[in-house]
């Protein structure tokens, strides 16, 4: 006899919003093999809707623009033509989310990731922290390949940075009525 797959997240069935001002959006990519550099957007939305079917979309986006990675040549470089190019492709997004349970406080996330108008599917994974009345908690993680989406400049800046890019997401979100 089979038994159905319980794809229910830990969080509870409604529309979440995620709470900007408690949640933060990061990257990271190796540079010459050793040191790290790191980034956030600081301008961001997204949605997770739980449905009683069962079935939890996702949806955010990040305005480009919005990019710091702490040092302001660094920062223009990355909205400029040979990187994000946010004056053409003005956003990053994440279409057609789907959560799905991997058990306990873990799900996966996947869909399609849009950056600089190209559009690949995405795998990620997440946690639920905590969740008290109206308000959760969740931390997302994955990677890519920033090649995928044309970003390879070749420029002096570009030399010696992987081509993999860590992403890591702190989300409080809030309960929408």
């Amino acid at each position: 006899m089979a038994v159905a797959a319980d794809t229910t997240i830990a969080v509870p069935k409604g529309r979440w919003r995620v709470d900007a001002d408690r949640s933060e959006v990061e990257f990271s990519v190796k540079h010459l093999l050793v040191a790290r550099v790191s980034g956030r957007f600081t301008d961001f939305e997204g949605l997770l809707d739980v449905v009683p079917a069962g079935g939890t979309n996702a949806s955010g986006s990040v305005r480009v623009a919005s990019v710091d990675a702490g040092d302001a040549k660094r920062d223009e470089s990355l909205r400029g033509p040979d990187f994000f190019d946010a004056e053409r492709c003005p956003r990053i997004s994440l279409h057609r989310g789907h959560a799905e349970t991997l058990g306990g406080s873990r799900f996966r996330v996947t869909g399609d990731l849009e950056i600089r108008g190209i559009r690949h599917p995405v795998e990620l994974l997440a946690r639920v922290e905590e969740i008290a009345d109206e308000r959760a908690e969740l931390t997302v993680e994955g990677h890519l390949s920033r090649s995928a989406y044309g970003i390879e400049s070749g420029q002096l800046l570009d030399v010696g940075i992987s081509d993999r890019v860590d992403v890591a997401l702190k989300l409080s979100l809030l309960r929408s009525r």
